[in-house]
């Protein structure tokens, strides 16, 4: 039976307008176990995924269970990244393999509550008690959709994102700290939460960076020493780089909030568990995946405080840059009144 996000999904959704290149290929990534490659069993292999293999590649993804005995290897997870272009509004790869990704893996109704919400992360109910369905979206920077099947503990994740996201949650994914958490289905909506975590940051030192500049150029901070050269431009070029500094933390407070969604989904997932779980294997799961997220809850009360603190500054400078331009426009008026006279 369809339901509400099913319609507006097909009928309505976020990425109307969207077009696909004629790319026939996506880049895959399976995190396999195998004994025989020393202590910490976990590796990670990439390669290309062609349309012509998808069909094939999917029977043996959805076979594949990691109740094995000791010494044969076993893939505990897949992820498909498919990138996207926000500013060209495309996804990097032909409809034909997107469509078919989606439709073969089972995720096809998981995207349609993606593509109807702007932003938003949940647990979706595919009509079968054999998989669980997740979603995670921040349209249009990343969405993300995963299928854990119950019966064999296989995860199955398509992630689309700009490039350089993808670049590093699959770095994340190569990582010991997340490849020993594998099992369980918040592993996806972690990495997604480093990944803001390690985007806020990076966003927050840019910002600082231009703001100091001005500060130098205005005069008007409490600094004792400053390094920095001060900002190029007039009056207006630097209310309008200060404006701009003001939209790029903005996007930081969304992310934030988007962040702290994240981690109270991972703590809601890991209760749950904690309720109906007697596998001490998978409790240690559990507990690497609370460790990870109080860590990034920690992060993200300072990175809180610092955009809060960096707004501040970035308002005294809009105030100190229209300050002037006032004096500056008086100046202009009073000089043409006494030329005239």
């Amino acid at each position: 039976m369809a339901t509400l996000c099913d319609y507006l999904g097909q009928r309505h959704g976020i990425n109307d307008g969207w077009a696909y290149s004629g790319r026939n290929k996506v880049r895959i990534s399976e995190l396999w176990e195998g004994e025989e490659r020393g202590s910490f069993p976990y590796y990670c292999v990439s390669k290309d995924l062609y349309e012509g293999e998808i069909k094939e590649w999917v029977l043996i993804a959805k076979s594949r269970s990691p109740v094995a005995s000791t010494g044969i290897q076993k893939c505990l997870l897949s992820v498909i990244w498919i990138p996207r272009s926000v500013q060209a509004q495309l996804f990097e790869v032909s409809e034909e393999v997107f469509q078919r990704l989606h439709n073969e893996l089972g995720h096809d109704l998981t995207r349609n509550v993606c593509k109807s919400t702007l932003a938003g992360i949940g647990t979706v109910n595919p009509g079968s008690a054999e998989h669980s369905s997740y979603y995670l979206n921040m349209h249009p920077k990343i969405s993300m959709t995963w299928m854990r099947s119950d019966a064999s503990d296989n995860m199955t994740i398509i992630c689309i994102a700009e490039n350089q996201k993808l670049q590093v949650l699959e770095d994340l994914l190569n990582q010991e700290f997340v490849q020993r958490v594998h099992r369980h289905p918040g592993l996806p909506a972690l990495m997604a939460a480093v990944l803001f975590s390690m985007e806020i940051d990076k966003t927050q030192n840019a910002v600082k960076q231009q703001v100091r500049q001005v500060e130098v150029r205005t005069g008007h901070h409490d600094w004792k020493s400053r390094a920095e050269r001060p900002a190029l431009g007039d009056l207006i070029t630097l209310a309008a780089k200060m404006s701009g500094c003001g939209t790029r933390i903005g996007s930081c407070t969304r992310k934030q909030s988007a962040l702290a969604d994240i981690l109270s989904f991972v703590r809601e997932l890991c209760e749950l568990d904690h309720a109906g779980s007697h596998d001490v294997t998978y409790s240690t799961h559990v507990e690497a995946i609370l460790d990870t997220a109080h860590t990034l809850a920690t992060r993200a009360k300072s990175q809180r405080t610092d955009t809060e603190f960096i707004k501040n500054r970035i308002q005294t400078q809009l105030d100190a840059v229209g300050y002037r331009s006032t004096i500056h426009t008086s100046f202009l008026l009073t000089a043409g009144s006494c030329t005239t006279s």
